[in-house]
């Protein structure tokens, strides 16, 4: 989680800087379509890479590398967990300097029993408070104060100084469709946060929200641990709201353990119900957890699938003009 994230802000910090750089990788052009452009000798290349990527990776021997963190994700394509963890670690071992990596990935190399690179250092989230930033700045929400932290370090060895760092990102907003609040209605504020689609993602959702929780997830899974999952998630939301292929076999889940939860055969219904439940949620969260595929072409297209019938529940209540969103 957060490799979108931090390879923009990193992006915004050079492009501020008046710095030459390319974005590459699962954001902007691939690698080969921009060396085929031609990259300015000077530019730094911000590679944005998965586990699909790294894990056959031989010839690529980065500079530098950040590695935000390590949970159950993409087990539909690894064997199992080592397995992941160690086509991520490719990276390290093909890094040429140093690298930076979040404290989950060094508890992932100690349980595994793995000896990490002596060029390794491991960086702590920043705490909530004290941090030189406009209130309610969306690298102040939980999940991002991680890839904040490791923007940070980097930039330190860059010779970015923290007063510099810090002046860059006020502007910085994010990617859309991750963890954004997007209305409020009659005090209930609705988040969008479609970008998440593995189950780290979506606690770290939760744990960024305050008051009563109302959860609208589901998809298609990608081979993680359902019953883990549902064990750690009903201790942060208030009910559930189950949509897409593994709403049914979640259901079961919730059941089990009686904790309140619906069925929903759309986002629209999801969004309906909860907004209409008899106990008002402070907050309904739109954070998945789960592939986007069984229902809509990609993450973005959910995104705004749940915008839109916000949108139109916001008009329905109070007449007014349509939202615009891209």
């Amino acid at each position: 989680n957060g490799k979108t994230t931090l390879t923009s802000l990193l992006a915004h910090i050079w492009d501020k800087m008046h710095k030459p750089f390319v974005s590459a990788g699962n954001i902007g052009l691939s690698l080969s379509e921009a060396v085929a452009c031609g990259i300015d000798p000077r530019a730094t290349v911000f590679l944005e890479t998965s586990s699909f990527q790294a894990e056959r990776l031989s010839n690529l021997k980065p500079r530098s590398v950040l590695w935000t963190n390590f949970s159950d994700d993409h087990l539909d394509h690894h064997s199992s967990m080592e397995d992941y963890f160690l086509a991520k670690a490719n990276l390290l071992n093909q890094c040429s300097g140093c690298s930076w990596v979040g404290e989950s990935v060094a508890q992932g190399f100690k349980k595994l029993r793995l000896k990490m690179p002596e060029a390794c250092n491991v960086i702590s989230r920043f705490e909530g408070k004290g941090l030189p930033l406009p209130e309610n700045h969306f690298l102040s929400t939980y999940p991002q104060r991680e890839n904040l932290a490791l923007a940070h370090a980097f930039c330190q060895s860059e010779s970015i100084g923290e007063r510099i760092f810090f002046s860059l990102i006020k502007d910085y907003r994010g990617y859309d469709h991750r963890l954004k609040k997007i209305a409020e209605l009659e005090g209930v504020s609705f988040w969008n946060d479609s970008k998440a689609t593995n189950f780290a993602a979506t606690l770290s959702a939760c744990d960024s929200m305050e008051g009563d929780i109302f959860w609208i997830g589901g998809g298609r899974s990608k081979g993680g641990n359902l019953n883990s999952f549902v064990e750690s998630i009903v201790k942060k939301i208030r009910k559930a709201f189950l949509f897409g292929e593994v709403g049914h076999r979640m259901k079961g889940l919730f059941d089990e353990r009686s904790f309140p939860n619906e069925i929903c055969q759309s986002v629209e219904e999801a969004v309906g119900k909860a907004y209409g439940s008899e106990v008002a949620p402070s907050t309904i969260l739109f954070s998945p957890g789960f592939a986007s595929f069984d229902t809509h072409c990609n993450y973005a297209e959910r995104g705004k699938n749940f915008m839109e019938v916000v949108f139109d529940l916001k008009n329905k209540l109070h007449g007014t003009t349509q939202e615009c969103f891209t």
